[in-house]
């Protein structure tokens, strides 16, 4: 067992990691198609099981795997990287329980736990087999029973003591059930079971999504861990990677979220009803955060010479990284950037990715756009409204670009275009060297120095003219003098000028929302989030009003499945004769899921047909749909076969797992 442990810890750490998505792919596949869903896709659709697969499962395992290489270094006081291969290379453990569950019948609903009895059981009926528990099935009690006993094992081979093999095993297990149980401590913290359902309205329009983010919250902490363990000078050098530069950025995000809400508030019926929408704010600061780090890591290993010639003290020259962990943490910085956005939302993915490009395309050849003149802080500029485009969307469903107010685009282009020409001052030895045209460059150090003040002081006059706020000049003429003889000085004062720049943000930015935005696209109901409208326009509104917008969506999206189930079901209780002609002309051209024909199935019950009730619950079994299990039970109550019925309603309790 040494041996083959040594082995293991030995091994290339990105090798390891290949395990990780290879393990978290077979387990979905399995999960989706032994356990409840019965489908290899493991949702309704496949948008969310992309979102399942990649999104929510990936940051899941992730989060868990890197606390357990964390914890298990702190007992076994191991190297990080060491106990990382350990847990990677065993992370095929993970596809035991759909396996253990198909012996024991399968098809069970597998459920967070949100309720603290829920907890008091799993801490103290976690080990007896005769005890069933809500949300945790017993393949999964099995893989977590086998990973505790695996961290004991290795931490007492290391360590020869009990106690720290017993402390490695216990860590183990709470980190599993916190991690697991992350939107039941969500909803033990705001007391909002509503937040949690997939039918609930919230910037972040998907339920996947929304508890994809909580796990990539818990990876990004255990990131952080992580690399202290690996070495507290690399994590610092991480974090500090010129973060005088990142409230600028961040600061454009909020600045977009809040233009949004005033754009595309309205279609909302409860801004920040649900908890979500705060930490939306939060995904989206931390996305930014993520990109932020990436493009500075990009630029520090193109411009390593530059840098060396201007005396630059960056992460890489300083030796706080090396040229490998540099690329390979750039990596990790843009996957963990892209997952945040998406968890936000696909509008925030697609915007952060094209934000990401454009950081990419600012640094590297073959464009690396910061050696031309001018078209360096372009770039920059475009870098600076695509925060704010990020900002906004989660308001603006999908028409971001077409909606965002021109006035505020072309000021913060233009502005930082013209302002954004000081900070070559530093770099100007190497940037001659180099070939890199900046003022100082293509007009010498003086010349270069007027024009940059010139420039700065240009910025903060257009700003309120692009903004038709004359009355910001107020503000604008002074900062700017003021913003504008700093830039011309020899030295760049970067503290200061971002000092100055905020000044005149926070009055300016007052301004604007007071006065009223004006939006260039009148937005109106979308697709995006139609379930979710559609619920409360029923709730808010009344049946007649969601029955309305129900239909209207429907035009849209004729065949899309939730609106279906929503339509039937609303005919099966108020005109159920029409539910038969609408679910005729739905099978003429649409594709039917084992929902519709199970809602159907009832539909013809509450007629009385019974036959037709059994034939149509019967072909939703076929595919999968447990909840047809009801179905059968009603009709053969209602035939007086009580038998029948009592076995179908225990395999609809058994699949299901509705507790008495």
């Amino acid at each position: 067992m040494r041996k083959i442990i040594s082995y293991v810890e030995g091994q290339n750490p990105a090798l390891s990691l290949l395990v990780i998505p290879i393990s978290i792919t077979f387990r979905g596949i399995l999960e989706g198609s032994l356990e409840y869903m019965r489908n290899l896709h493991f949702q309704t659709t496949l948008f969310k099981s992309f979102l399942f697969f990649f999104l929510h499962q990936g940051a899941f395992y992730f989060a868990v795997f890197v606390w357990l290489s964390v914890f298990l270094a702190i007992f076994s006081r191991r190297p990080v990287l060491k106990t990382f291969n350990v847990v990677a290379t065993f992370s095929p453990l993970i596809v035991l329980p759909p396996v253990v569950d198909a012996f024991l019948g399968g098809g069970f609903r597998l459920r967070y736990i949100f309720s603290w009895e829920d907890v008091e059981a799993v801490l103290l009926h976690f080990f007896n087999p005769f005890v069933e528990l809500r949300g945790i099935t017993y393949g999964m009690r099995l893989e977590i029973t086998l990973a505790i006993v695996g961290f004991a094992l290795y931490t007492y081979m290391h360590r020869k003591r009990l106690p720290p093999a017993i402390l490695s095993a216990v860590s183990a297990f709470f980190t599993l059930m916190f991690i697991g149980s992350l939107p039941g401590v969500l909803y033990a913290i705001t007391g909002s079971g509503e937040a949690l359902s997939a039918a609930s309205v919230s910037l972040i329009p998907d339920d996947t999504m929304r508890y994809s983010l909580l796990e990539v919250f818990a990876l990004t902490f255990g990131l952080v861990a992580f690399s202290y363990m690996y070495r507290p000078g690399f994590l610092m050098g991480v974090l500090t990677l010129r973060v005088q530069k990142l409230p600028f950025y961040l600061s454009m995000g909020l600045l977009g979220f809040f233009l949004g809400w005033k754009v595309g508030g309205h279609l909302w019926p409860r801004p920040f009803g649900n908890p979500f929408d705060y930490l939306a704010v939060f995904g989206i600061l931390l996305g930014l955060t993520f990109a932020h780090h990436f493009a500075v890591l990009v630029n520090d290993h193109f411009d390593r010479e530059i840098d060396r010639v201007n005396e630059k003290r960056t992460p890489l020259l300083k030796g706080e990284l090396g040229e490998s962990e540099l690329k390979s943490t750039a990596a990790v910085l843009f996957s963990m950037a892209l997952a945040t956005f998406l968890s936000v939302g696909w509008d925030a993915f697609l915007l952060g990715l094209a934000l990401m490009g454009l950081a990419w395309v600012y640094s590297a050849p073959p464009m690396r756009t910061k050696r031309l003149y001018f078209v360096s802080t372009l770039t920059i500029g475009l870098i600076a409204l695509f925060c704010q485009y990020l900002g906004a969307s989660p308001w603006l469903m999908g028409q971001t670009l077409l909606a965002y107010p021109s006035d505020v685009a072309l000021a913060t282009v233009l502005g930082v275009t013209l302002a954004f020409n000081v900070k070559d001052v530093e770099d100007e030895k190497g940037d001659r060297v180099f070939g890199v045209f900046t003022n100082y460059t293509v007009f010498g150090m003086r010349l270069g120095r007027v024009l940059s003040g010139v420039f700065m002081l240009l910025a903060y006059v257009l700003i309120p003219l692009v903004l038709r706020l004359p009355e910001a000049l107020y503000v604008a003429v002074p900062v700017g003098l003021l913003a504008g003889f700093i830039a011309s000085r020899p030295r760049f004062y970067e503290n200061v000028l971002w000092g100055l720049f905020f000044l005149f943000l926070l009055p300016v930015a007052y301004m604007y929302l007071k006065r009223g935005v004006r939006p260039n696209f009148e937005l109106s109901l979308r697709t995006y989030n139609h379930g979710n409208y559609a619920v409360m326009a029923f709730r808010e509104e009344g049946m007649e009003r969601g029955e309305r917008v129900l239909d209207s969506l429907l035009r849209v999206l004729p065949c899309d499945e939730r609106l279906l189930v929503m339509k039937l079901e609303l005919l099966k209780n108020t005109r159920p004769k029409d539910a038969l002609e609408f679910f005729g002309d739905v099978r003429r051209r649409c594709r039917i899921d084992g929902r519709i024909l199970s809602v159907m199935a009832e539909t013809h019950l509450k007629l009385g047909e019974h036959e037709r009730a059994l034939e149509l619950a019967r072909e939703a079994l076929k595919v999968g749909e447990v909840g047809a299990y009801r179905v059968l039970a009603r009709v053969y109550y209602e035939k007086g076969m009580l038998y029948r019925a009592t076995r179908y309603a225990n395999l609809y309790r058994k699949y299901v797992k509705v507790r008495p």
